[in-house]
């Protein structure tokens, strides 16, 4: 996974920040896990969403929207310059 996001364009991230997250995740109920065996070594645990973390994931979305047009609306008035007092 840590892999697959450094491919996308996180390239500072760790499996020391990835990880606690998913476990963290799971607790909530949005995500289950299950042990695979691995042809490359030890088994790997795989993480799959539940329906409540689909739900919770568009949720998220839309919060991530809303704060994105708010953001572009903020930079768009100030004109890029974050010296201005609010």
């Amino acid at each position: 996974m840590v892999q697959k996001l450094k491919g996308i364009g996180f390239s500072e991230i760790i499996g020391g920040t990835v990880y606690p997250l998913l476990q963290k995740l799971e607790k909530k109920g949005y995500l289950k896990s299950k042990m695979k065996p691995s042809t490359e070594g030890p088994n790997r645990k795989y993480y799959f969403l539940t329906p409540e973390g689909n739900i919770a994931s568009k949720e998220f979305v839309k919060e991530w929207q809303l704060l994105e047009k708010i953001v572009n609306q903020i930079i768009m008035k100030t004109g890029g310059d974050n010296h201005e007092q609010y």
